[in-house]
């Protein structure tokens, strides 16, 4: 036998067999949750390096000072050390001086010195300055005067020879050496004994 079913069964039975299909799936157990989505990891910007601390940055900070004029560098050796230890360098510098001449009026070198202290006693008694030279080229004569001016030198020893003392005139030689320390040293030196100056500034020519 044949059955025939109209469309409003065919209906029904969807709405049923649909029905069914969403029960079941709301009864099924989830699934395991997908982890989220996270970004691409960038790459790690690497720090830069730090300069180089060598070559010119390195050194200290310098400034150049100046010590003198003395007439024995000698005077400087403490300061050389001084000046070295604390980072500097130095430099001794000569510089020759030239000033007018002096002209002494002398007496003597005498034959002994028993003749030479009679005769210092004799000049003293007279009221004539005099001063016993002990070394160089005069030594063991008698300075009684140093001028400046070679005429007061000359009528000085006038007046001696005219009371019968041999009496000659000599000129000094003037010509000396000056020496000045000039170092590189830091801004802030040590304490230093000897007052100091700035260097002077030399100039350069085209």
């Amino acid at each position: 036998m044949r059955v025939f079913v109209n469309g409003k069964a065919w209906l029904v039975l969807a709405l049923l067999v649909n029905g069914a299909v969403a029960a079941v799936s709301f009864t099924l157990p989830a699934g395991p949750a997908l982890p989220p989505l996270e970004p691409a990891p960038r790459d790690a910007h690497l720090p830069l390096p730090l300069p180089d601390a060598s070559g010119d940055a390195a050194l200290p900070d310098l400034v150049c000072r100046r010590w003198g004029p003395v007439g024995d560098p000698s005077a400087f050796a403490s300061l050389v050390m001084r000046i070295e230890a604390a980072g500097g360098s130095v430099e001794i510098l000569e510089t020759p001086v030239t000033g007018t001449p002096d002209h002494l009026v002398l007496i003597g070198p005498a034959a002994s010195p028993t003749a030479t202290r009679r005769l210092r006693d004799e000049l003293r008694s007279q009221s004539i300055p005099n001063q016993l030279i002990n070394e160089g080229q005069f030594a063991a004569a008698l300075s009684v005067g140093v001028f400046a001016d070679l005429s007061a030198a000359e009528a000085s020893r006038s007046e001696l020879a005219a009371l019968g003392y041999r009496v000659r005139v000599e000129t000094l030689d003037s010509r000396r050496t000056a020496y000045h320390l000039q170092a590189q040293t830091p801004r802030k030196p040590p304490a230093f004994a000897m007052p100091a100056s700035a260097c002077p500034i030399t100039s350069t020519g085209d």
